[in-house]
C-alpha cells in the first residue's frame, strides 16, 4: 500500500508514536538496528510469532513487501568541477577498479553485497558473489 515517510526526527516515544501504532524492531544477529512505528488497518492473520522464531524477527514480516531501491556501483572517480563541466558525449572516465572487478550492491548507500556484472537478454544484471555483513562492510 501507499505510505508517507517524513523527515527523521528525535523525540520521546510517548509523543512520537501514536497510541494505535505498533512498534516493529529491525534486528540482525547483532541486535536491534532500528525501530519503525506502523499503523495497521487490520490485524495480520498470523500476528503471533511462529514457534522458535524470536518476536523481533517475526515483526519483520510486515515489511517483506516494501520495495527498496538497490544500486550497483562499478567504481568511482573524483574530478574537479572544471572537468565535470567539460564532459561531452563520448568522454571516457577512468574508475578506481579494474575491468572484471566485482560491482558493489548498495541499499540506501549501504554496501550489502558484491557481484559480477552479467548480461541478460541485452540488459545488465548482477550475479551476487558475496553478501557483506557488518558496519564497515566487512564480511
Amino acid at each position: 500500500g501507499a505510505g508517507v515517510l517524513e523527515a527523521a526526527r528525535t523525540e520521546p516515544v510517548a509523543t512520537a508514536v501514536p497510541a494505535d501504532a505498533q512498534l516493529v524492531a529491525l534486528a540482525t544477529d547483532d541486535g536491534v538496528q532500528a525501530w519503525f512505528a506502523l499503523r495497521l488497518r487490520a490485524e495480520p492473520a498470523a500476528a503471533a510469532a511462529a514457534p522458535g522464531v524470536p518476536t523481533q524477527r517475526a515483526s519483520l514480516n510486515v515489511l517483506y513487501d516494501v520495495e527498496m531501491t538497490l544500486t550497483a556501483e562499478l567504481g568511482r572517480t573524483k574530478l574537479p568541477v572544471r572537468q565535470v563541466l567539460e564532459l561531452t558525449p563520448g568522454a571516457v572516465l577512468e574508475l578506481d577498479r579494474a575491468a572484471g572487478s566485482p560491482a558493489d550492491v548498495m541499499v540506501n548507500g549501504r554496501l550489502i553485497a558484491r557481484g559480477e556484472v552479467v548480461v541478460i537478454d541485452e540488459e545488465f544484471g548482477i550475479r551476487i558473489t558475496e553478501i557483506v555483513r557488518g558496519e564497515d562492510g566487512a564480511a
